[in-house]
């Protein structure tokens, strides 16, 4: 009897113990959770939630102001480019810099992101655009009902 006695006391201590751990963690995650949200710094030794410019970005987001390209966090303010690959989504390559996509103003269509074309000194989307003619859409798009639409490939 009183090893059963015993037995029912630890095992009611070691659920109380378990308890009391799992609610310690709970209020250091809502802190950590509080303190990502502020933008204050982590306390030492506890993991953090965003990555750095240059880290590997495939199982964490990017830390605020960087974006994901190719699985490397970077910068998407004024940047080199070779090809827009190299730019933050909305962002394309123009003249080797990294340029927002809307609203930009141009000169010829190669100066637009992709589904965009120059009209009137000002990059448009190529889907939806009214027209007028066949020459209003962008390559690969017709004048149909005063719409561009994307021609079918045969």
């Amino acid at each position: 009897m009183k090893l059963t006695t015993y037995l029912v006391a630890v095992l009611l201590l070691v659920f109380v113990e378990a308890n009391m751990a799992n609610e310690e963690m709970m209020s250091d995650d809502g802190l950590v959770h509080k303190l990502v949200k502020r933008g204050l710094p982590l306390p030492p030794g506890l993991k953090k939630w965003c990555k750095n410019e240059g880290e590997n970005c495939w199982d964490f987001r990017c830390c605020s102001g960087l974006n994901c390209v190719d699985l490397t966090c970077k910068s998407c303010n004024q940047r080199k480019c070779k090809n827009t690959r190299d730019c933050c989504n909305d962002s394309s390559c123009i003249y080797g810099n990294c340029k927002p996509c809307n609203p930009r103003t141009c000169k010829i269509n190669r100066d637009c992101c992709n589904e965009s074309s120059c009209v009137s000194g000002n990059c448009k989307s190529c889907k939806q655009r009214t027209c007028k003619r066949s020459n209003d859409c962008c390559k690969g798009y017709n004048c149909s009902y005063k719409k561009c639409v994307q021609s079918k490939k045969d």
